[in-house]
């Protein structure tokens, strides 16, 4: 990183990309305390401060930006490098909200065969709950191989997507009770 720093400040520019704002003597940005000169987070900045987000801006992600996030999940590590996964994409709120009633509806009838605590059930009951929380963009990894070791592949692409989402300041949500319906 301090070889980032230095190639920034022998050009004479100290300012992130994201937001023109200028560094302190740190190295950090003003207005953004984890990026760097040269414009990124660092890594464990992005570890860090990855959070789940269950509240999302009405604002729609473009195309290039959710392809740079698939790009990044491929670039994860899998057994034997067979990158088990491929991606299915839905950017259209109305039918993430549509997908998200069909997952609650089934996760209701079917709750007491999957064992799982009467606390999920109670918030499955509430009328309020999404599952998906109205997100603007849903991006399911599938696994493309019926190997055990498949699923940590994908859970190891989802890992890359969700760090590369908070490094462009993207919320997301890593959405478990999905899975069974899926």
């Amino acid at each position: 990183m301090q070889d980032l720093k230095r190639k920034f400040q022998a050009k004479g520019d100290r300012q992130c990309f994201r937001k023109r704002c200028g560094d302190n003597e740190n190295g950090r940005s003003r207005a953004h305390p984890n990026c760097v000169a040269g414009g990124r987070m660092e890594l464990m900045d992005a570890i860090r401060n990855r959070r789940a987000v269950r509240e999302f801006a009405d604002v729609a992600l473009s195309r290039s930006t959710i392809q740079a996030l698939i790009e990044a999940a491929n670039l994860a590590p899998s057994a034997m490098n067979l990158q088990p996964w491929a991606f299915a994409v839905l950017s259209d709120r109305k039918r993430i909200d549509d997908c998200s009633e069909r997952i609650k509806g089934w996760l209701q009838e079917n709750w007491p065969k999957m064992g799982i605590g009467d606390a999920a059930q109670h918030l499955l009951d509430q009328p309020g709950f999404t599952v998906l929380y109205h997100a603007p963009a849903l991006v399911v990894v599938l696994a493309t191989s019926p190997t055990a070791q498949a699923n940590e592949d994908c859970c190891l692409a989802a890992e890359n997507l969700m760090l590369a989402a908070r490094d462009r300041e993207i919320g997301s949500c890593w959405i478990g009770f999905a899975r069974p319906w899926l």
